[in-house]
């Protein structure tokens, strides 16, 4: 009947609303994380303790509305802050997948690719090892590089620097 239908978009809308709001709630929680990074007393414990303050509104926010692509690309950061790249990289996949012209992830995702890339090319190994790891390393560079010419595409940066490297 259209008066449930309307009463269900109208629960939708509040529960976007209010999942945007915790989103930005968490969104400062990550930012005041990522800049505690640079403080020279800097510990990962307390490190963890800011990602966690953010982090758990974020994930409030995706059960209100589980197909926010600022959530996942947010969670991403919180991962990638604590050093989880595989969890960073599954959530930035996901915010691209939600919003394809979401630049911030491709260009987050970009990055973690070319890192994994350079990384691979220091790892100690045998001759046939390192043959495996070089071409792996060049397959994930040129990953890197089409997510960061599609952040150079993208909308959604807050960054200018990111936009300019993008």
């Amino acid at each position: 009947d259209a008066h449930g239908s309307d009463a269900d978009a109208a629960t939708k809308r509040e529960a976007q609303s209010e999942a945007l709001d915790l989103v930005e709630w968490g969104r400062r929680g990550v930012d005041e994380a990522n800049r505690y990074l640079y403080d020279p007393k800097a510990n990962y414990d307390e490190l963890v303790i800011k990602v966690e303050v953010g982090q758990q509104k974020i994930e409030e926010a995706l059960k209100k509305a589980p197909d926010l692509h600022t959530a996942h690309y947010l969670l991403g950061r919180c991962w990638d802050l604590r050093g989880d790249d595989e969890k960073a990289e599954a959530y930035w996949r996901r915010a691209i997948e939600l919003r394809p012209e979401f630049g911030p992830a491709h260009y987050e995702l970009g990055r973690l690719l070319m890192m994994r890339s350079h990384f691979l090319t220091l790892a100690p190994s045998d001759r046939e090892q390192r043959s495996a790891n070089q071409l792996e390393a060049r397959r994930l560079a040129d990953q890197a590089g089409k997510e960061l010419e599609a952040a150079g595409r993208g909308a959604g940066f807050d960054d200018q620097v990111q936009r300019a490297v993008a």
